[in-house]
């Protein structure tokens, strides 16, 4: 049984993506998925119960900020009320 919780990082930077997931991967609390952008981030919300999200503003066509308003519109498999975490 995985104990850890599902955690998406989004961010469009390579660099950024990288550095956040080792970062986080040390903590050995999150299961990671990594989405590169917002299209990608919007279906990956459409498939997984994540329980936590950290994001780059800028992630695409939809930014950051319309995204945390899509998730909060409960639209997705995720709680509409799991923490989102947006980065610069």
């Amino acid at each position: 049984m995985n104990s850890q919780l599902p955690l998406l990082l989004i961010s469009a930077d390579a660099g950024t993506r990288t550095k956040l997931k080792n970062y986080i991967n040390k903590l050995q609390l999150f299961n990671v998925d990594v989405a590169f952008d917002s299209k990608d981030a919007i279906e990956k919300l459409r498939h997984n119960p994540y329980q936590f999200i950290i994001s780059d503003i800028n992630i695409g066509d939809v930014d950051a900020w319309c995204l945390s308003s899509l998730i909060r519109s409960d639209i997705y498999k995720c709680d509409k009320k799991n923490p989102h975490c947006i980065i610069s």
